[in-house]
């Protein structure tokens, strides 16, 4: 027993040190009754498994996502996060870090296949999210992790079980089918592919600085023409004042190219900046749109929710997630149950609570067009 013990110890220590020195709390498995998603573990700078220390520590934090479904397409990782951060986070951090969400939220290209891993850490400073290995998105501060691990270990995460094996160490049932989930060599390679907000920006300080030597090739192409005309017109002038007056006017030529390429270059980062802010604030308006939208439906599913009175009067409780799709008026299309409190009163009265709660405030044009449908999970909690 002893040596069992001992055994556990090494590995814990292994996958420690692995991860920049950092302690891992756990790993969860995030699934509902349609599908499993991913594998989650958390490597703290801090020695706790305390959710509430853990999000209050300043120290370094590390997420790690590795993809337990076939795959997962684009539009099913931005709900499943959008969801979970939505859910989890007050309307002030929503709006400070809607930029940076919708980026991450985003960062799916194709869709993510068995044994991807994403990485969201911040132990340098900044907030970087890497996708098998390969950088993908990088916010500055610390702070936006946070946003995503109340996601995971707030209030309202993926699953109770979720939290409280994220939690456990190495006690965690999923730790060695974690370790042992790898990322297939081509994926790497895909990945380089995808047009992440790194590569993005990258692409665009390489065409920037193309167009800066460009233009320093073309100022300079202008000096020399310049200096060639001084040349002749000095081996014209017939004395010394005309060359004095001859050089005097070709310097101040050369200063106004060069005001001119400097003036050039200003308005360029303007507009670029410009453009940039314009893009970061379209984003940030749809993800304040969406997290928005997303309140008032759970505002909206909660009004009707009843506590089912023989479940009440055996002390039964439990988290019932249930999984509504609406048309563009807000009328219910179909609904289901992704995840069971495994008491059937429970479940029949979340259910019931969603239907009752029919019609739904009116899909937001900047989220849905007319004719298409809007799905969205609704978590009821049934709590003595």
């Amino acid at each position: 027993m002893k040596y069992l013990v001992l055994l556990g110890s090494l590995i814990f220590s292994h996958a420690a040190l692995a991860n920049g020195g950092m302690n891992m709390t756990g790993v969860g498995s995030y699934s509902d009754l349609r599908a499993g998603y991913f594998y989650g573990a958390l490597y703290t700078e801090i020695d706790s498994v305390n959710a509430s220390e853990i999000l209050a520590s300043k120290g370094a934090t590390r997420m790690e996502m590795k993809i337990l479904a076939n795959s997962i397409t684009k539009r099913r990782f931005y709900k499943l996060m959008n969801e979970m951060i939505a859910i989890s986070n007050n309307v002030a951090e929503l709006e400070y870090h809607a930029a940076n969400i919708i980026q991450f939220t985003g960062l799916v290209e194709d869709k993510f296949h068995r044994g991807d891993h994403i990485v969201i850490d911040n132990s340098s400073g900044n907030t970087l999210v890497s996708i098998n290995g390969v950088d993908a998105l990088e916010v500055p501060g610390r702070s936006f992790i946070n946003v995503l691990l109340k996601g995971w270990i707030g209030r309202f995460p993926p699953t109770a079980n979720f939290k409280n094996d994220l939690l456990a160490k190495t006690k965690s049932p999923y730790f060695d089918d974690y370790m042992n989930l790898n990322v297939a060599p081509s994926r790497v390679e895909a990945i380089r592919e995808w047009n992440t907000p790194v590569k993005v920006a990258i692409e665009e300080k390489r065409k920037a600085q193309q167009f800066e030597q460009q233009e320093i090739a073309r100022a300079e192409l202008a000096k020399q023409k310049v200096k060639a005309e001084i040349e002749r017109q000095q081996a014209r002038a017939l004395d010394k004042k005309q060359k004095a007056q001859q050089r005097r006017n070709s310097e101040q030529k050369i200063v106004l190219i060069e005001r001119k390429k400097k003036q050039a270059r200003q308005a360029r980062l303007a507009k670029i900046k410009k453009e940039n802010e314009a893009r970061k604030q379209a984003a940030k308006a749809f993800q304040l749109v969406e997290s928005g939208y997303y309140r008032k439906l759970m505002v909206n599913a909660n009004k009707s929710v009843v506590y089912p009175k023989k479940a009440y009067e055996r002390g039964q409780q439990g988290l019932v997630k249930v999984r509504i799709v609406i048309d563009k008026r807000g009328m219910i299309q179909s609904l289901d149950t992704v995840q069971s409190s495994q008491v059937k009163l429970l479940d029949k009265a979340a259910l019931y609570s969603a239907k009752s709660a029919e019609p739904y405030p009116v899909v937001p044009d900047a989220i849905m067009a007319e004719g298409e449908l809007y799905d969205f999970t609704i978590p009821y909690r049934f709590k003595l």
